[in-house]
């Protein structure tokens, strides 16, 4: 299995607009930073997690021309922004739609944000759109093309939740600030850990560096990628604080890790 992260940078990216690149060294192709998502490809599957705004050039630059089903992490904006671009993601033999999972609170947001992608509009020049995404809510373990795939509630602050996901032996853990022993539970004998990692000091909404790294000194994955990493975090100076087997995401990084 493949794993592209196609962004790890925070809500606003790296830089900010302005250009503002606050402590990241402009200079390191590794510091712009799109927003966060990540591609799990295996065989003829590809799972894409999120669609964040950048979702057009994120696909463009790492090759995704097809998607057989998208896992969202929550609803917010830099997470769910691209998703009309989703649309030219279909596949070309007889895909109707596209299945995405997803808490129900999450996929209600979305499919009244977007309600055109979900439901067919018969009224004026809207019925030419078809829907081109079709819901599933989560419900306990489920597979994907024979990948199998656990959801997890994240608590996100302010009493808000995300969900994480273990896709075989790799688990995505972003916009989360704790984790509840049973969804620790779930992380155990990973092959590759890309966990939330938004700056240096503590966040009520989102994991810091000492944090990500106690998660990883608890689980023990093989392999930990750092993710959400915002404009106070050089991609150097971060990579200089980290210890074996861990490392900070950058934009286009691929990891080859065991098929699920």
């Amino acid at each position: 299995m493949k794993v592209t992260i196609l962004g790890c940078g925070g809500s606003g990216g790296v830089p900010l607009l302005g250009p503002h690149w606050g402590e990241c060294n402009p200079d390191n192709p590794k510091n712009r930073r799109r927003r966060v998502s990540i591609a799990l490809r295996q065989g003829g599957t590809t799972i894409l997690v999120d669609t964040s705004p950048d979702l057009r050039a994120q696909c463009l630059d790492a090759g995704i021309s097809q998607v057989s089903a998208i896992l969202y992490t929550h609803d917010h904006a830099d997470h769910t922004q691209g998703i009309d671009d989703a649309r030219f993601l279909k596949k070309p033999a007889g895909q109707a739609t596209i299945p995405v999972y997803g808490t129900s609170a999450t996929l209600k947001v979305l499919a009244e944000r977007f309600q055109y992608i979900f439901q067919q509009n018969t009224e004026g020049s809207g019925h030419l759109y078809k829907p081109f995404l079709r819901v599933i809510e989560l419900a306990g373990p489920f597979e994907i093309d024979g990948i199998p795939v656990v959801a997890f509630e994240q608590d996100h602050g302010f009493g808000s939740t995300s969900t994480g996901y273990r896709i075989g032996n790799v688990a995505y853990c972003t916009d989360v600030a704790r984790l509840s022993d049973e969804a620790l539970a779930k992380l155990r004998g990973l092959d590759l850990f890309v966990v939330d990692c938004l700056r240096y000091e503590a966040h009520p909404t989102h994991a810091h560096f000492d944090q990500a790294l106690a998660w990883a000194a608890q689980l023990e994955p093989k392999h930990t990628v750092l993710t959400h990493m915002n404009h106070l975090v050089d991609y150097d100076v971060i990579k200089s604080k980290c210890p074996p087997s861990v490392e900070p995401g950058y934009d286009g990084l691929e990891i080859e890790v065991p098929d699920a």
